[in-house]
């Protein structure tokens, strides 16, 4: 299991996780390093085909709504390292959306849907 951002107050969003290994009941701070802005309400899902790999979308803090992407993707020697996509033509900036991936193996699509920017626009 992964747990990463959110929110510590009304006005406080921040970016720092950990990881929970179920085998040695223990869990691991994810490193920040490169790591997306601290933000809640993203959209994030996992690509189990590709070695665990995590794929984060948009969200937003208390003045910002995102549409970036980023991946939190293992590393040899056991730890996670954040990497952010930059692509051409993301969606539009959300929070509170909902996403999928379906694929198999090194082929797939993440499936984003829904959410708002702002108090009163819904996508």
């Amino acid at each position: 299991m992964y747990i990463w951002g959110g929110r510590s107050s009304s006005t406080t969003y921040v970016n720092t996780g950990a990881r929970y290994n179920i085998n040695n009941d223990t869990w691991q701070e994810i490193p920040t390093d490169d790591a997306p802005s601290a933000r809640a309400e993203f959209v994030m899902v996992p690509v189990t085909e590709m070695s665990h790999l995590l794929l984060l979308f948009g969200g937003r803090n208390y003045s910002s709504y995102f549409n970036d992407m980023y991946a939190l993707i293992p590393t040899y020697w056991g730890s996670v390292a954040w990497v952010q996509y930059n692509k051409p033509n993301p969606p539009s900036a959300r929070a509170g959306a909902e996403g999928t991936w379906i694929g198999t193996g090194n082929t797939g699509y993440l499936y984003i849907w829904g959410g708002y920017l702002g108090r009163m626009h819904w996508i």
